[in-house]
């Protein structure tokens, strides 16, 4: 068979046999950079009590990774039809497998943040090369089946990442200094075998003719701003919501945001064009999409704490009891695509979204009360408490994952539908962008909503301010029983506070136009 390259240069002849390795190499290359998210949040505790870092400055391992990652795949995307696809997607995988040394010998929590940050500029340059690569290696009666596999093998990311980094950990703390390094260090194996695969079976694109410029100082403005927001948000209980650093960073995030706007306004090529928003299914879906991610990416990143400190579980465990929102999510994702074509998107969201809002409120109840040491008789004999509560929690993250689940296909099919076709290519890099921006901005205040939650629910029982204040609840040490109740009653609160951008995502969703595949209802 003959395949075409999509715009940007022929690459000549392709096999059938080629094609599938095409596939093959890109999608490995998202799986690595995929599984790290997720080994990432099954190790945040153990990296938390080795650095001695608080909650605030712990969520900035992922808020920073997000930011960057989610506001330069545009610019990375123009430079792969700049500079030739093949060359961005191999730059990409090993800067992404030299930062991940780099984080496994960081030697403090701000050197890891560091080396995320620039490994997100890596990670940046792979979907949009991977999703590029897998559409244009196959003929048009065979393109979705391609996009559809490699969406599959990313679905099947998050719940090996969480089984996968609870072993790893485990395993890593039998070695010294290893630990919750083996994370990053798996990552080099890995990469030794996918790149020299990459380098063979990816065929270099031609350089596109238009002009060379593309919006670096965008992107620099948009991170630079949305990083001033997440900080005053993150550290303003921590630093004094009225002290210099704080009013500083809250005058720069709305000024460099301003910056932005009026920047993309003016660009030949901007990273955002704004006139799309003028479009109400592109605005409301990638609004709901924000709440949406903000509330999984937040919540997610704070559960595994909860496991480690409350519970007192292993990180295998934390991994297995993590897993099922990612189980569940994977199941019921193409559930919303067949719902959507026979009900409407806007129906089958705020569904979904009702659904998710159980799911939170059964684990926000289920984290309140802190099991004691005693044995449960069940079918097979005596379990631990700890490890019938994680079960609790675990069917109740479940059920977060299957309104998430069902809420993806409504939010992507109403995105781009108002849009002209014209103006789709550019319109659809946004709803992903939103939704890590999203995720990254909540993470960074739910975490300090924990902090701020634990050092009041401690005030409450009677613990002294000061003695409150320095607790930070992010030691391996177990807790004592006065403690452990305070600490259950703060992660109980965040997960109702969640609760908050499921209300926002379903304000969103009923502005959204009624949506059904192929056909529009107003």
């Amino acid at each position: 068979m003959e395949t075409q390259d999509s715009p940007g240069g022929a690459v000549g002849t392709q096999t059938d046999r080629h094609s599938w390795m095409v596939l093959g190499s890109v999608s490995s290359g998202l799986l690595l950079y995929a599984l790290t998210s997720t080994t990432l949040g099954v190790a945040l505790p153990t990296i938390t009590a080795d650095f001695g870092a608080s909650f605030t400055t712990i969520a900035w391992v992922s808020v920073i990774f997000f930011m960057v990652h989610s506001t330069l795949m545009p610019v990375m995307g123009r430079a792969g039809d700049l500079y030739g696809r093949k060359r961005l997607f191999i730059f990409g995988l090993s800067l992404f497998t030299i930062m991940s040394l780099f984080c496994a010998l960081a030697w403090n929590v701000e050197s890891l943040i560091a080396g995320r940050a620039v490994m997100a500029v890596g990670t940046a340059a792979l979907p949009p090369m991977a999703l590029a690569y897998a559409y244009s290696a196959f003929p048009p009666e065979r393109k979705a089946l391609a996009v559809g596999i490699m969406g599959g093998i990313l679905g099947v990311a998050p719940v090996a990442g969480y089984l996968l980094g609870g072993v790893l950990v485990d395993a890593g703390n039998l070695v010294d200094f290893i630990g919750w390094r083996a994370i990053f260090l798996i990552n080099f194996p890995l990469a030794a075998v996918i790149i020299p695969f990459a380098l063979r079976a990816l065929k270099e694109t031609e350089p596109s003719p238009e002009g060379r410029d593309f919006d670096v100082p965008g992107a620099a403005l948009l991170v630079a701003g949305l990083v001033c927001l997440a900080l005053g948000v993150n550290k303003g209980g921590e630093w004094g919501w009225t002290s210099p650093r704080i009013l500083g960073v809250f005058i720069a995030a709305p000024a460099l945001l301003l910056l932005f706007v009026l920047r993309e306004g003016s660009c030949r090529r901007p990273l955002v064009s704004l006139g799309l928003f003028r479009y109400r299914s592109l605005t409301t879906a990638n609004i709901a999409g924000f709440f949406i991610t903000g509330g999984l990416f937040g919540s997610m990143l704070v559960l595994p704490f909860y496991f480690a400190s409350v519970l007192e579980l292993s990180s295998t465990w934390i991994g297995l009891a993590a897993a099922p929102v990612a189980v569940t999510y994977a199941m019921f994702a193409p559930v919303g695509g067949s719902l959507t074509a026979r009900f409407g998107g806007r129906v089958t969201l705020i569904g979904g979204l009702l659904i998710s809002a159980a799911g939170y409120l059964l684990v926000s109840r289920a984290l309140s009360v802190p099991p004691g040491a005693e044995f449960i008789l069940g079918a097979g004999g005596a379990i631990e408490a700890k490890y019938f509560a994680a079960l609790i929690v675990a069917a109740a993250v479940g059920l977060v994952g299957v309104g998430i689940g069902l809420c993806w296909a409504p939010v992507d099919n109403t995105a781009l539908y108002d849009v002209p076709a014209h103006k789709r290519g550019l319109a659809a890099s946004l709803p992903n962008m939103s939704r890590f921006i999203g995720g990254s901005i909540a993470s960074a205040g739910l975490m300090a909503f924990l902090s701020w939650r634990m050092t009041e629910r401690l005030i409450g029982i009677g613990i002294p301010v000061a003695e409150a204040e320095a607790f930070t609840g992010t030691s391996m040490e177990p807790l004592s029983p006065v403690y452990k109740q305070a600490a259950a009653q703060a992660y109980h609160d965040v997960f109702l506070f969640t609760l908050i951008f499921i209300a926002a995502a379903i304000l969103a969703a009923l502005a959204m136009p009624q949506v059904k595949t192929g056909r529009k209802d107003q």
